[in-house]
């Protein structure tokens, strides 16, 4: 057996598309593992990997991708979902129930919980529950700690609202992390137990799968969707565009999409449903795939990279991003968007390459300094990966925790 049996393993359990991780992901965790069980013979270690659940679990949270922070996305998609959920009320008896899956460290889970603490929705008026297959991924949610690194897209005085100062961090207030629960789980399988979820969370997961492994995903996440519940997914998300259980929702850059009843639906949740204003489908009905937004003449190529980077389309704006290369030269945010769109296309030494040229042309770009950072620590890199920290640290003004 050798590493390619390995990945067709992951492929089979996970719905893992290999080549989503580069080229070396696969082999570096397997060395990995085979180092921490004192092995040196691939066939040995694989023979044992198919049989053995325990190691199994262990390969994939070495594979597994847990990069988060806190309001990823942007505060506004969180206020947003605040305020529908809101204004939905409670028709119906319990709590509103949200879904983050895959929850990572829990980041996405307590942001949503503290944008609907800043409106004043109570903590025993939502139920939000976090399920992810990697273990001390769930330790670290159940914790509740984070390190500075989580809260670069977070306003500092709301962490010291809702966090206080720990020795290795900050820890979220206890009424919040009270109001948030986290299990082990695979989407690859039902989610259990089968309840009712009104907001499902499921962002940056599908681009890391084969085509087939995200259809049964889907399918899981619709079975336990309340009807007019709402998905919300990411930008690169390849796939709900043809679906006919979905229809996206407005505003269109939160990518939320609501899920559609049946037509001989038996039974709806009694809950107000979400009020989001739909998009108006041009003729012929049938769902059709999103566009771009639509740009204006006189828009700079940058920006129009970014739109159309905002809006999943990667090749388009890997081609704008080139373009304003051309025209206006060099540019420290330039590459560090192009390296953005390079990790998004798997290419992760290219990426690389741009985060570098970045920080030549502005030693101090907050974005090419993140991303490299990101890019040692999840590499294994450490002194590479706390060198950046550092400088990350002193161009924000303050040293670290």
């Amino acid at each position: 057996m050798s590493v390619q049996a390995v990945a067709a393993l992951l492929r089979e359990r996970l719905g893992l598309d290999p080549g989503s991780l580069g080229p070396s992901a696969i082999d570096d965790a397997v060395a990995v593992r085979m180092r921490a069980l004192g092995r040196d013979d691939l066939t040995s270690y694989a023979s044992r990997l198919a049989g053995d659940a325990e190691e199994f679990q262990a390969l994939a949270e070495e594979i597994s991708v847990p990069e988060t922070w806190f309001f990823r996305g942007g505060l506004d998609l969180f206020a947003h979902l605040a305020a529908l959920m809101r204004a939905a009320g409670h028709a119906a008896p319990g709590p509103f129930r949200v879904l983050s899956a895959p929850c990572s460290g829990g980041e996405e889970a307590y942001s949503l919980a503290i944008a609907l603490a800043e409106i004043g929705v109570p903590p025993k008026a939502f139920a939000i529950e976090g399920i992810d297959l990697s273990r001390p991924a769930l330790e670290k949610a159940r914790a509740g700690r984070y390190g500075d690194l989580s809260f670069r897209q977070t306003d500092p005085a709301l962490r010291a609202h809702y966090f206080q100062p720990v020795e290795d961090g900050w820890e979220i207030r206890a009424a919040l992390r009270d109001a948030c629960r986290f299990r082990l789980g695979n989407l690859m399988e039902p989610v259990q137990p089968y309840v009712s979820y009104h907001l499902i969370f499921c962002r940056n997961l599908l681009i890391y799968l084969h085509a087939a492994a995200r259809v049964q995903v889907l399918d899981n996440l619709v079975r336990c969707l309340a009807v007019d519940g709402l998905l919300c997914m990411a930008h690169a998300e390849p796939m709900l565009l043809h679906d006919p259980r979905f229809e996206m929702v407005l505003p269109n850059r939160f990518m939320l999409f609501r899920r559609v009843p049946a037509k001989h639906a038996s039974t709806r949740d009694d809950r107000k449903p979400l009020t989001c204003e739909k998009v108006v489908p041009k003729a012929p009905p049938e769902p059709v795939p999103m566009r771009a937004p639509s740009l204006r003449n006189d828009e700079d190529d940058l920006a129009r990279a970014r739109r159309l980077a905002d809006a999943g389309q990667i090749d388009d704006a890997l081609s704008a991003c080139a373009a304003h290369l051309d025209r206006a030269g060099p540019s420290a945010s330039a590459y560090s968007l192009l390296g953005v769109l390079r990790q998004a296309r798997r290419d992760e030494d290219e990426a690389r390459r741009c985060f570098e040229k970045a920080l030549y042309l502005d030693p101090n770009h907050d974005e090419a300094l993140t991303h490299l950072m990101l890019f040692h620590q999840q590499r294994g890199d450490a002194g590479r990966a706390a060198i950046l920290r550092q400088r990350l640290a002193q161009t924000r003004g303050g040293g670290e925790r």
